[in-house]
């Protein structure tokens, strides 16, 4: 029976992931990268937020003078995003800086959720000794050699392999012990946010595309 049930749960993830529904964790590896892309100076000013439906990364910026600086190196850090994305098979097109946001969604902790019962904290041991399946090995080994393909600097390389890796990890650590997981990309997470109940990207993205109907009127739309 343990055996069987192995191969359900072997052919699942490899359905999940041909229907693409790994992607929410390959973009939160990407969004964890973002300090790495932008230096401790904007990462301490900003916060990347989601990828909307036009591929652009969503940032959110402490005020005017961080976006200003930041969209005069905005070329910059988008050759390097789009790399970095390119890497993980993911396609951003562009950056959109967002000042409103920085105030009126709060960082993750702070977003309005639906109470879960008390979970558990891996400690790194934790997520070392989490069994990778074939398929999530073969996950990495093809991230790894699509980054070697594209060139992209060997340190980074290493990091981003790093993220993704722990990230495949953690989120089966988390499914075996009782973390929700989000109705629309299937991901783990530690709390489910509004009446839909979804995880805070996704939450974030049904905020943004609620307000789609109408454009931004922040003044940093001006020169972003």
């Amino acid at each position: 029976m343990k055996n069987s049930l192995s191969r359900v749960n072997t052919v699942l993830d490899s359905l999940l992931n041909k229907l693409g529904l790994d992607k929410r964790l390959r973009e939160r590896c990407l969004m964890d990268l973002w300090p790495s892309l932008v230096g401790d100076f904007f990462d301490q000013r900003t916060r990347p937020l989601f990828i909307d439906s036009e591929n652009q990364l969503v940032v959110a910026v402490k005020d005017a003078s961080v976006g200003q600086e930041l969209s005069l190196r905005k070329r910059d850090i988008l050759l390097r995003l789009k790399a970095c994305a390119q890497g993980l098979n993911l396609v951003v097109k562009g950056l959109r800086f967002d000042m409103k946001a920085y105030y009126q969604v709060a960082p993750k902790s702070e977003l309005q959720f639906t109470a879960e019962p008390t979970l558990p904290e891996p400690e790194q041991n934790d997520l070392d000794q989490v069994a990778l399946t074939q398929d999530e090995l073969g996950r990495i080994a093809e991230l790894r050699g699509s980054l070697v393909k594209r060139g992209i600097d060997v340190n980074l390389s290493q990091r981003m392999v790093s993220l993704y890796e722990n990230k495949i990890r953690l989120r089966s650590w988390q499914k075996s012990n009782g973390y929700p997981i989000c109705p629309l990309c299937n991901s783990t997470s530690t709390h489910l946010h509004g009446s839909s109940r979804l995880c805070s990207s996704c939450f974030l993205e049904e905020i943004n595309a609620k307000k789609s109907g109408s454009k931004s009127t922040s003044h940093l739309d001006n020169y972003i």
